[in-house]
């Protein structure tokens, strides 16, 4: 099968080749020194990495082949240093595999790309997949279009990271998982991680490298608003702070896009006005579909673990009828909100959101307008009110309802004082009042805030 050909091989014809006293020694050019994080990498698969001790072990046999028995490790980085030796790696779709960057530094590019779309076999009508997927997503012509742009632009656009991701909830059974094995497979093996959902919150972030979809099945487990807080950044910061086990941490460009998947509804705390997130909860029933649906769908039409000729059908109808139309500024442009996303938002509120805001809309007692307080008082009061200890999600919360705090010391005594931020000119009065740090300013602060105001 002919495929189209998008990937570029690193030259191996130089010194490191000619030189060799046994064509086995060849196998050698098949890894990469990266120096920055001390180890030897395999070429076609950036997952697979050593130090020089291990990789020596693993290559002793080679030794009687190479110029004055020397360490393979040796080897490679003295004789094979113009093409097998890199200062680091990075994704960069619009790279070669191995390329300079502005600094000088030679890059290992592991940017995986798509997988060529066979030329030379007539492709199946990727109306099976279209239709599961219109099923799916409730027959709703806007989400079913939005879902297929966000995969045109994934594949087509990858220079361009998506600012959001997709999340569908629903029955199990329904077929939800093929979309996000189908896209998957349509990317590099290396490009697509199918992670669970405890390892997609923890500290150790190595299924990032080198990842361009990943996917998340069963998100109820990081229901939590600290949680769902800890990974914001995986939507909108250009690089990733790797820290891998057992191994020197370094950055890499963010090129990661995520279908989440669950069967409960509301599986994560939307937040108002966060935007990272298109959610459709999918009300139909796999009892809809008989057995032999799915096995038409998954074995027969996009067969994925055999030539995967309806996956690529359905690939080259994303490329030729849906990219065409998919918006220049589609990645960076927040989606719409769906009445999944908004129901979301309005059941993940806290009892707190809502008492906050009420209480500063009321604009009584301590949050009548001009009027400052101690956070011990409003910690009392929430306590008093709503049972609740304030911690830091509370603290959060707090925060962004307007509620500003600051630390001053008057005559030897730590307090922190509170107010509303939202009004500007009180604003600055008090920003001016807390920085004046003479002793007739220090003064006047304690005076006027333990005789001015004590019951706050």
């Amino acid at each position: 099968m002919t495929t189209e050909t998008d990937w570029e091989d690193v030259e191996t014809n130089g010194p490191a080749v000619t030189n060799l006293r046994s064509e086995r020694v060849y196998e050698l050019t098949k890894y990469v020194y990266i120096i920055t994080e001390r180890r030897f990498m395999l070429q076609h698969n950036p997952e697979k990495l050593w130090t020089d001790k291990q990789f020596n072990i693993r290559h002793q046999d080679l030794i009687q082949y190479l110029p004055d028995r020397m360490n393979p490790s040796e080897y490679v980085i003295r004789n094979c240093s113009e093409t097998n030796v890199v200062n680091h790696r990075n994704m960069a779709p619009d790279q070669k595999l191995m390329y300079l960057d502005t600094d000088g530094d030679k890059v290992f590019n592991v940017f995986p790309p798509n997988i060529p779309i066979p030329t030379d076999v007539e492709l199946p009508d990727p109306e099976p997949m279209l239709s599961h997927m219109y099923w799916l997503y409730n027959k709703d012509h806007d989400h079913f279009m939005h879902v297929l742009q966000w995969m045109a632009h994934f594949l087509y656009r990858p220079e361009k990271r998506i600012g959001h991701g997709i999340l569908t909830s629903g029955e199990p059974g329904t077929g939800k998982s093929t979309i996000g094995k189908t896209l998957g497979s349509l990317v590099s093996a290396n490009g697509f991680a199918n992670i669970r959902p405890e390892l997609f919150v923890s500290d150790y972030q190595e299924w990032i490298e080198g990842t361009r979809l990943c996917v998340v099945e069963e998100v109820k487990m990081f229901g939590q608003g600290d949680k769902y807080n800890k990974v914001k950044s995986y939507f909108t910061e250009d690089q990733f702070h790797i820290n891998p086990k057992l191994r020197p941490s370094y950055k890499i460009s963010n090129f990661v896009h995520y279908l989440f998947y669950s069967n409960y509804v509301n599986p994560m705390p939307l937040p108002e006005g966060d935007r990272r997130m298109f959610y459709v909860h999918s009300r139909v029933s796999a009892s809809d579909r008989d057995a032999e649906y799915y096995n038409k769908l998954t074995d027969g039409f996009l067969d994925l673990s055999g030539e995967k000729l309806g996956a690529f059908a359905f690939a080259k109808y994303l490329r030729d009828e849906i990219l065409p139309n998919v918006p220049e500024n589609f990645s960076t442009t927040p989606p719409p909100v769906t009445r999944d996303s908004q129901r979301s938002i309005t059941s993940n509120r806290t009892v707190l959101q809502d008492w906050i805001e009420e209480e500063i809309e009321a604009g009584k007692g301590m949050f009548a307008p001009q009027i400052y307080f101690r956070w011990k008082a409003l910690k009392a009061r929430i306590k008093d009110h709503l049972g609740i200890t304030v911690r830091a999600a509370e603290e959060s919360t707090l925060a962004q309802a307007g509620v500003y705090r600051k630390r001053v010391q008057l005559k030897g005594k730590k307090e922190d004082i509170c107010w509303l931020e939202t009004d500007k000119e009180f604003n600055e009065e008090m920003d001016r009042m807390l920085n004046d740090t003479t002793t007739s300013g220090r003064a006047k602060l304690y005076n006027h805030f333990y005789e001015g105001q004590s019951e706050w």
